[in-house]
């Protein structure tokens, strides 16, 4: 497998596991590190970091509203979900 190819997979798999949290990148990351070759280790782990971050961000903005989700489905379920927090402000026993 080609370094490229390595860092590309290395930074689907951190993005697909940033916005799927049943994807362990962890579990992924330790077997991609000792398969490639020592030089490999910090640049697969910086995908792995870009790839987190980037999709981290997507679901932040997603969460804020700036981001539309894909589908009327997910848009209505936020909504949803947004209205029933505002109606209960306190609801973590704070």
């Amino acid at each position: 497998m080609s370094f490229l190819l390595a860092c590309l997979a290395t930074f689907g798999v951190a993005f697909a596991s940033a916005v799927i949290p049943v994807i362990p990148i962890e579990i992924y990351l330790i077997g991609a590190a000792a398969l490639a070759p020592k030089p490999f280790a910090l640049s697969l782990a910086l995908a792995a970091a870009l790839g987190q971050m980037v999709g981290k961000i997507l679901v932040y903005y997603a969460g804020t509203g700036a981001v539309k989700l894909p589908g009327k489905h997910l848009q209505n379920a936020l909504t949803r979900a947004n209205e029933y927090i505002a109606t209960k402000p306190r609801s973590g026993g704070w």
